[in-house]
C-alpha cells in the first residue's frame, strides 16, 4: 500500500511539473492586457547622408486589440539649420503577438495632421526604427514595472513609456 502511494505521488509530480511549468511560463509571458496605451517623449539623433537629424517628439502608442491601432507622433524635428514640425498618424491592422511581447502589425495608412511641415523621408527615418518592411511595424514590450514599460524596435531598444 506504502509502495502504491509513493508511486502514485512520484507519478503525479512527473506529470504535473510539465504542467505547471508551461502554465507559469505562459502567464510570465501573455500580454492579455489590451487595450495597451503607453506614451512617452523622446529625443532621436539620427543619421541621414552623414547628416545628424534631431526628432524631439511625443509619442502615443495605442494598441486597441489584434485588429486595431495607432500611433501618434508629434514634435519638432531639425535638420542643419531647418527647424520642421511632426503631426502624424500611423494606423495600424492585421495584427499579431508572438512571445507574449512582440506586436507585429501591418500600416493601414499614415496621415499628416494638422502643422505637419516635414518631409516624408525625414518622416520615413524616423518611421525605420520600428519596421521591418515597408508595410510592417514591429515593437517589443517589456514590463519594468507596474506602469513602465521598455519599447524596443526591430533594430534596438527606443524608449521607455508610461502606461495610461
Amino acid at each position: 500500500m506504502i509502495k502504491k502511494t509513493i508511486m502514485l505521488g512520484v507519478v503525479f509530480l512527473v506529470l504535473a511539473t510539465p504542467v505547471s511549468v508551461i502554465t507559469i511560463q505562459n502567464k510570465i509571458n501573455s500580454f492579455n492586457l489590451f487595450p495597451f496605451k503607453c506614451l512617452t517623449f523622446t529625443r532621436y539623433i539620427l543619421n541621414d547622408n552623414n547628416k545628424d537629424i534631431y526628432f524631439n517628439v511625443s509619442q502615443d502608442l495605442r494598441f486597441y486589440s489584434l485588429q486595431d491601432g495607432y500611433f501618434l507622433i508629434g514634435g519638432t524635428t531639425q535638420s542643419g539649420d531647418k527647424i520642421s514640425k511632426i503631426n502624424r498618424s500611423v494606423r495600424f491592422e492585421a495584427g499579431s503577438l508572438t512571445q507574449g511581447k512582440t506586436f507585429s502589425y501591418k500600416i493601414k495608412s499614415i496621415e499628416k495632421l494638422n502643422g505637419d511641415d516635414i518631409t516624408d523621408d525625414l518622416f520615413q527615418l524616423l518611421l525605420n526604427e520600428y519596421t521591418i518592411g515597408k508595410d510592417d511595424f514591429q515593437v517589443d514590450v517589456f514590463k519594468i514595472d507596474n506602469l513602465s514599460y521598455l519599447i524596443g524596435g526591430p533594430h534596438s531598444f527606443i524608449n521607455t513609456c508610461t502606461r495610461y
